[in-house]
């Protein structure tokens, strides 16, 4: 009878203060939504469900705070979105990485070749910023990537290439790419039970921390064979912080409860 509310904090117990927590679909939703909303649990962090992204109300709303969350810095305006003028963003025949800033400067300022981007482009990584942040053990800053590739080229759902990014993607990126600008402040990061393909063009840089898989600047190769921290968060939580309902206890009477029926 429990299952949805300890779901919901233990997601919400897998991320750091401040972090952005994208989720997708109702049974992901709405349980993190009542344990913020009622019981006034993590109201540090921002939910944002990737199925309202496609919305330019909803867009609009991460530009203001909510509870104790700060608002989310965007390098667009959020008036780029209204009345779906950017709904989504087609695909130039041009494959070698340009900056990420200079891909979305494109996409908010289309030229003659209209709502028109590179494909991959990449973010520049300062590892002095990103300690700042205090989020990753100091031993690994040598394990730090110069840049990040973001591939939105990439379909890991057909195995085939993709044509255009909507809306949705395209503010996922922009928040990504604000974030790393801002020195990495706060943690970015997605349910682990939504579909993966929501984060595959960022992929090679997410790390688990139990339910939550967080945007990392190493990459998984890397991060696989020197360690970073992200581990130890998930055996913290997994074995210190979520709920169990019960499960957990050994004693018969409190054993938790079976219905049959």
């Amino acid at each position: 009878r429990c299952l949805a509310r300890g779901f919901a904090y233990n997601c919400l117990a897998s991320v750091d203060k401040d972090a952005i927590l994208f989720n997708s679909g109702d049974n992901n939703s709405f349980p993190v939504w009542y344990i913020q909303d009622t019981e006034g649990y993590r109201t540090d962090v921002r939910t944002l469900n990737t199925d309202y992204l496609y919305s330019d109300w909803y867009i609009f709303q991460a530009n203001y705070p909510y509870f104790d969350s700060p608002k989310i810095d965007m390098i667009g305006s959020t008036n780029a979105y209204a009345y779906r003028h950017r709904s989504r963003a087609y695909f130039m025949n041009k494959y070698e990485p340009c900056s990420t800033q200079e891909m979305l400067h494109k996409f908010y300022n289309p030229g003659k070749d209209g709502l028109k981007i590179q494909p991959i482009s990449t973010i520049a990584v300062d590892a002095d910023e990103v300690m700042k942040a205090e989020n990753i053990p100091s031993y690994s800053k040598p394990f730090i990537v110069p840049e990040i590739t973001i591939d939105l080229l990439k379909n890991t759902s057909t195995g085939n290439n993709n044509s255009e990014a909507r809306a949705s993607k395209m503010v996922m990126v922009d928040m990504i790419a604000a974030n790393a600008a801002n020195g990495w402040k706060r943690q970015i990061a997605y349910m682990h039970t939504m579909p993966h393909s929501t984060f595959s063009f960022v992929s090679p840089y997410m790390a688990s921390t139990g339910l939550a898989m967080v945007l990392t600047p190493f990459r998984q190769a890397c991060y696989t064979a020197t360690g970073s921290g992200y581990s130890d968060k998930a055996y913290d939580n997994f074995m210190h912080r979520y709920r169990w309902g019960g499960l957990d206890v050994e004693k018969a009477e409190k054993s938790p409860y079976l219905d049959e029926q």
